[in-house]
């Protein structure tokens, strides 16, 4: 049915043409360049629409990434403020022991400045990371 219609727009296209042309162009090849010229116009449609796709995807994973670097930003500069609270406290503490000549002070400042140095806040971020894309339920 698609050869008819082919051979019908040929036709009203050789019609047209002014009969004194330069170059004879047989019906056969008018309907092999019209085939292929609905040929290319089907897979420029089709690599437009893949190229849509494609850009759809690329922007689902952009916002991704930011989405990732927000939560990652916001929990590295709070669990770092925090820990730099804790060890300022540790500090104090233990400023409070030297200048009170407490040894007891001085050790659980000491001992707690250990805990705080010794805990890897990266470890614990990536734990976080990984418990949350794994899908459970965070109940607070």
């Amino acid at each position: 049915m698609a050869d008819k219609k082919v051979v019908s727009v040929v036709e009203v296209v050789a019609k047209k043409l002014p009969k004194n042309m330069p170059i004879k162009v047989t019906p056969v090849d008018a309907v092999s360049a019209i085939s292929d010229l609905l040929s290319a116009y089907k897979e420029n449609e089709i690599t437009k629409r893949e190229i849509t796709a494609i850009n759809a995807k690329k922007e689902i994973m952009i916002t991704d990434i930011k989405e990732r670097y927000k939560f990652y930003r916001f929990v590295f500069e709070n669990v770092f403020d925090e820990r730099r609270q804790h060890m300022d406290k540790c500090f104090e503490i233990i400023d409070k022991g030297i200048s009170d000549n407490d040894e007891n002070l001085v050790s659980m400042g000491l001992e707690n400045l250990s805990k705080v140095v010794s805990s890897s806040p990266i470890a614990e971020a990536m734990a976080l990371k990984n418990y949350i894309e794994s899908g459970n339920k965070i109940e607070l």
